[in-house]
């Protein structure tokens, strides 16, 4: 048998009552009136808690002899025994200290191996946004400020002019034109000039005009590798704008008979999953990608102004679109809808609403109105300076994707894209104007609706492909 503590056979063996641990009696009590505890287990230790260990009684001989050594020189043997101690208890409190250190020194080690990871991944994604163009927001550009200023100047002149005019309204909805397209879903359609575009997983991924004039479709532009999310378009300047799931904005220019030829590619770090259909003053466009990614972008010099990511990526993004003053964004993610400040490119204010995905956000040309559209089917009017409730919920009758949008004149109107049905509502009390019925869509749900120009027209899709334009008067 050997001392825990010296390794040695003990002199005077005693036991640790509580675990069993056998100890020489010197070394046991001077380490517990140092330390007060078990020095194997560093449970709690007293005298009281040791047990004598009684040997068998040694020979006659052996005792005599030891009695006539011990005799002779005791004072020689109390310093070597008390040396003795003192030595077995320092050495081993060093052992203890060293097998302390070896277990902080692995973890110090597990920890510098997890920072080198981490440092590897962050420096890769850099070198990936820098190979994009896409530098974390420090704050916009002069410039784009510029842009924004003036884009807010003209849109209160314009509210301000049209302000005590009364708006026109619109009491029906006819059919006018059925264009089936093939291979694919129709996620976005747009209008310029007097060509209406489709695009989404039809035409592999293509963009295909229609001319409202000729009533006939024009050549398929292609150029995405992947899903085509949003089609926008700037009127004024004559570019369509399209985002994709290959993780580019390409700029598009129609020729004298409507083809489209790309003009500019904007890449980006994610895929673009959402844009918004107002581009301020035909320069600035706001787009959002995976993983809660947001990016405004130059459509004049085609480069990236400012990304941030300001949501988590809890849940995906389904809509994005720009105030009218362009200074002010609005995101819907899951069930919320989020306020951004498009110069800070951070979200200053957000609502949820309970049980809904929403998938849609317009705002009304008073600038103080937003609307929200869900996956289930409701429609949803918000008061900008308020927004802890509601002020108005449209009655779709439908538990099927809604799309909504505001008459571009006034907005003193919503045209309302659900189920199978586009339905038109007044905007202030929210009755229900007239219901048309989607012709031959049994095949289909609604997939996209967009209302053109000064709100004549109406352009809705399905889900097999089929693109239908209304008259609205």
């Amino acid at each position: 048998m050997f001392c825990c503590i010296s390794h040695q056979i003990p002199q005077e063996p005693v036991l640790n009552r509580n675990n069993g641990c056998l100890y020489d009696r010197r070394l046991i009590e001077a380490y517990i009136k140092e330390h007060g505890k078990c020095p194997i287990t560093g449970e709690s230790l007293s005298l009281e808690g040791l047990i004598a260990v009684r040997p068998a009684p040694p020979s006659t001989a052996v005792s005599t002899r030891a009695g006539l050594g011990a005799a002779s020189i005791p004072g020689l043997l109390e310093r070597l025994y008390s040396e003795w101690d003192s030595q077995m208890l320092e050495q081993f409190t060093l052992r203890q200290r060293v097998t302390q250190m070896q277990q902080e020194l692995a973890h110090a080690l597990q920890q510098y191996e997890a920072a080198c990871v981490v440092i590897a991944n962050l420096q890769k994604e850099c070198e990936s946004l820098r190979s994009n163009n896409n530098h974390p927001s420090q704050g916009l550009s002069q410039s784009t400020l510029e842009v924004i200023e003036e884009t807010e100047k003209n849109a209160r002149a314009e509210r301000k002019k049209k302000k005590g005019t009364t708006p026109r309204a619109y009491r029906q909805v006819t059919p006018q034109q059925r264009v089936p397209l093939s291979g694919g879903v129709v996620q976005s359609v747009c209008q310029l000039g007097q060509v209406v575009y489709a695009a989404g997983t039809v035409e592999q991924n293509g963009i295909v005009p229609y001319d409202l004039s000729t009533q006939k479709l024009g050549t398929t532009a292609g150029g995405h590798a992947d899903l085509i999310h949003s089609l926008s378009a700037a009127q004024h300047s004559g570019v369509l704008v399209s985002g994709s799931n290959d993780q580019t904005v390409k700029l598009w220019r129609p020729s004298s008979d409507h083809s489209l030829t790309c003009s500019g590619t904007i890449r980006y770090a994610k895929g673009i999953v959402a844009q918004s259909r107002h581009i301020a003053s035909d320069a600035l466009l706001l787009s959002a990608g995976g993983e809660g990614s947001i990016a405004l972008s130059d459509l004049r010099q085609e480069v990236i102004c400012a990304t941030a990511s300001p949501l988590t990526a809890s849940s995906a993004i389904r809509a994005v679109e720009l105030h009218p003053y362009s200074a002010l964004a609005g995101i819907t993610q899951g069930g919320t809808l989020h306020l951004l400040d498009v110069r800070q490119m951070a979200v200053e204010n957000h609502v949820s609403v309970q049980g809904a995905v929403l998938s849609g956000v317009g705002f009304h040309a008073d600038c103080v109105t937003a609307l929200t559209a869900s996956q289930e089917g409701s429609v949803l009017l918000w008061d900008l300076r308020k927004l802890e409730q509601p002020i108005l919920a449209l009655q779709t009758g439908q538990s099927a994707p809604a799309f909504a949008h505001f008459s571009p004149d006034s907005g003193a109107q919503i045209v309302v894209g659900v189920g199978q049905q586009v339905k038109l509502f007044t905007t202030a009390t929210g009755e229900v104007v007239t219901t048309v019925e989607v012709e031959n869509a049994s095949q289909g749900l609604i997939s996209a609706l967009d209302w053109f120009g000064d709100g004549g027209k109406v352009a809705v899709s399905t889900l097999d492909g089929v693109v239908q334009l209304y008259n609205v008067h």
